[in-house]
């Protein structure tokens, strides 16, 4: 999960206080910097910040998302081939954009779409996170469940991978929402409530190794 933050510090040191380990990035040539907050589930959060000037595409993306404030902007999706998921989204009659790279390949869609705030990525490369990465003090295991903007189009997409609905979740600011299970947690599908505005994520929630919900972060 991707979330864009407008002073980097001051996000590291936000989660830092709810008991997680950060791991700094690097800052990139297009003017983007990051850091991790990385699992044992395989789960992360990725705090994304523009520090320069943007000089490609996907710097001057997020710059404009932060032009309508803070929060999730993303929902990262791992797991399948880009090879196989095509062909699935063309079945499904979903209009894409696949991204080939030396070390992963995406699959993202339409900044104007339904599904913008959501992609999928096929790693080349295997990143392994230190013991000391993965472990935080608030006893955190990974993400349970990520609560994501969406109507009918966002169900057949995650429907047409072939995850099966699953109890339907209640949250008292965020409403009810229609579960997915999938191999490291959940998503949950609310109503957007701007239909004028590009989809955004509304809430993270962290479990613990009993899976039981320890943290919820709402945007």
């Amino acid at each position: 999960m991707i979330t864009v933050v407008a002073d980097l510090d001051s996000a590291i040191r936000a989660w830092e206080e709810l008991g997680f380990t950060v791991k700094p990035g690097s800052l990139h040539e297009n003017g983007l910097l990051n850091a991790h907050i990385k699992f044992n589930n395989n789960t992360s959060v990725e705090l994304m910040s523009v520090m320069r000037e943007p000089t490609d595409d996907l710097a001057k993306e997020y710059a404009e998302l932060l032009t309508h404030g803070e929060g999730g902007v993303y929902l990262a999706l791992t797991g399948i081939k880009t090879s196989e998921l095509a062909g699935r989204l063309e079945e499904l009659a979903i209009q894409y954009n696949r991204l080939p790279g030396k070390n992963w390949d995406y699959i993202t869609f339409p900044q104007r779409s339904d599904l913008a705030h959501v992609f999928f990525i096929d790693y080349h490369i295997q990143v392994n996170a230190s013991k000391e990465m993965l472990t935080h003090k608030n006893s955190t295991k990974g993400i349970e469940a990520v609560w994501i903007d969406g109507d009918d189009k966002v169900r057949h997409l995650l429907e047409g991978l072939g995850l099966m609905p699953v109890r339907l979740r209640s949250e008292p600011k965020l409403g009810a929402g229609q579960g997915y299970r999938t191999g490291t947690g959940n998503i949950v599908v609310v109503p957007g409530n701007n239909p004028h505005q590009r989809p955004w994520i509304k809430a993270i929630s962290f479990g613990k190794e009993d899976s039981s919900e320890s943290l919820m972060i709402r945007y």
